[in-house]
């Protein structure tokens, strides 16, 4: 999923859903919300469930529904009297732990704010460097 569509699927599913947080600072979202978003973006996918109704459906499977029973069956939940959901929890989770670990290692954060100035510059104030606008390659 990029970055717009899943952007588009928070604000459809909620503020209540998401963790508050600061401004600038990157969205911090939990592994457990991540599993009810990717189990919610499957079953809007597959059934064709509109994404709001898609993660209620989600949490209950996962048996993090606010009313959900503590007896409840995880990963399934009867639609009508004969007709029964399920959800795979086991390898979601899996497939989940192998993404985050495959994120951790190619994901690398771009520092933020404005560079720092090497000490060489800040140093001599007379030198050339200091008397016009720095490159990319003078910084850092």
């Amino acid at each position: 999923m990029n970055r717009k569509a899943f952007d588009n699927m928070l604000l459809r599913i909620g503020a209540a859903a998401l963790p508050r947080g600061r401004q600038g600072i990157e969205r911090r979202i939990p592994v457990a919300l991540i599993e009810e978003l990717m189990l919610a973006a499957d079953l809007s996918r597959a059934a064709g469930v509109p994404v709001r109704e898609a993660y209620m459906i989600a949490q209950r499977l996962l048996g993090n529904a606010p009313n959900s029973d503590p007896g409840d069956y995880i990963g399934s939940m009867p639609l009508g009297e004969f007709v029964q959901l399920g959800a795979d929890i086991h390898r979601l989770r899996e497939e989940l732990r192998e993404r985050l670990e495959v994120a951790i290692e190619s994901v690398v954060r771009r520092p933020r704010g404005r560079p720092r100035v090497r000490e060489s510059v800040r140093s001599n104030p007379s030198s050339r460097a200091s008397s016009r606008a720095l490159s990319a390659d003078e910084i850092v």
